[in-house]
């Protein structure tokens, strides 16, 4: 699934979401190009996605 994907389910959900990359020299500039790779629930309304734009 890609990041813009995994943030419009999870904001219909009212759920926020934090991004964590590995392979990003700037940070995540351009959602489409990024997948994600993992998810962990921070809490109840915090997901935390681990993304890579070349796959996982």
């Amino acid at each position: 699934m890609n990041l813009v994907d995994a943030r419009a389910q999870l904001e219909s959900e009212s759920i926020e979401l934090t991004i964590g990359d590995s392979d990003a020299a700037f940070g995540v500039l351009v959602e489409s190009n990024f997948v994600v790779c993992d998810a962990h629930a921070v809490n109840d309304k915090m997901v935390r996605v681990d993304v890579a734009k070349r796959g996982c």
